[in-house]
């Protein structure tokens, strides 16, 4: 399981926008910012796209086949 940290809160956008969805880093390596873009959730380091899905939960596996080090136990 990768284990991420909070770097912002979710923030009201104003009257009939809602919520925004919170940003999320990876423990291991701070630099993996993981969020929500348009539909799509997605994982990005240095400005590029690591890895991409559907939701949160579908980018952390798209991130632990392609990064193996960074799931902890």
């Amino acid at each position: 399981m990768i284990k991420l940290i909070k770097r912002a809160p979710r923030g009201w956008q104003g009257n009939g926008f809602g919520y925004d969805c919170a940003t999320w880093v990876v423990a291991a390596e701070p630099s993996i910012t993981i969020a929500k873009a348009g539909y799509n959730w997605v994982a990005t380091q240095n400005g590029q796209r690591i890895a991409r899905g559907y939701d949160r939960a579908m980018v952390l596996e798209s991130l632990a086949e392609k990064r193996p080090e960074l799931v902890e136990d």
